[in-house]
C-alpha cells in the first residue's frame, strides 16, 4: 500500500446498494413530492411557453385566456333569473347538446358506409383485376405451347413474345 492512500474499502459493493436504497427512500418524503410537483409545473409552463411561441412564428393567432373564460360564462345560467327560466335554458342547453350529439352519430355512421363500400369496390376490383391476369396466363401459356401435328413445339409465338419482351424493356429502347 502506497503512503497518504486510504485502505481500500471491502464494503465497496454494498455501498452502492446501500447509496441507492437511501435515494429510493428519498422520494416517500413531502419535500421530495413537493419538488417534482414544481418542477413539472414548470415543465408545462416552458412546453406551454415553447408552443405559443410556435404558434407566433408561424403566422396564428394565439388564443385568449379571457375569451376562453368569457364564453365559458355566458354558457352558464345567470344566477339573476328564475328557477323556471334557468330550467328552460338549461333544458334547451341539453336538447341542442343532444341533437348535435345524435348527429355526429349519424355522420361517423354515414362516413363508416361510405369507406366499408369503397373497401368492398376496391376488394371487387383487385378480385377482378387478378381474374383477368389469370386469364391472360392461361392464354399465353396456351399461345407458347402450341405443336404441330408431329408434336414439334412450334417457334413462332415463342419468338413473337421474346421481341415483345425486348419491345417493352427499358434496357433495349
Amino acid at each position: 500500500m502506497a503512503p497518504g492512500t486510504a485502505p481500500p474499502n471491502k464494503d465497496n459493493k454494498f455501498s452502492a446498494t446501500k447509496h441507492r436504497k437511501i435515494q429510493q427512500s428519498k422520494k416517500f418524503t413531502k419535500e421530495y413530492k413537493i419538488a417534482e410537483i414544481k418542477k413539472s409545473l414548470h415543465k408545462k409552463a416552458r412546453l406551454k411557453k415553447g408552443y405559443f411561441k410556435a404558434l407566433k412564428d408561424e403566422g396564428y393567432s394565439l388564443p385568449d385566456e379571457r375569451e376562453n373564460q368569457s364564453i365559458e360564462h355566458k354558457s352558464r345560467v345567470d344566477p339573476s333569473l328564475s328557477y323556471k327560466e334557468r330550467k328552460d335554458i338549461q333544458k334547451r342547453e341539453n336538447i341542442e347538446k343532444l341533437k348535435a350529439l345524435k348527429q355526429q352519430k349519424r355522420d361517423t355512421k354515414y362516413q363508416q358506409k361510405l369507406t366499408k363500400e369503397e373497401r368492398r369496390q376496391n376488394e371487387l376490383d383487385r378480385v377482378n383485376e387478378i381474374k383477368k391476369k389469370n386469364e391472360n396466363r392461361q392464354l399465353k401459356r396456351e399461345r407458347l405451347t402450341q405443336t404441330t401435328r408431329r408434336g414439334q413445339p412450334l417457334m413462332g409465338p415463342k419468338i413473337e413474345d421474346l421481341l415483345n419482351k425486348i419491345k417493352t424493356d427499358d434496357l433495349y429502347k
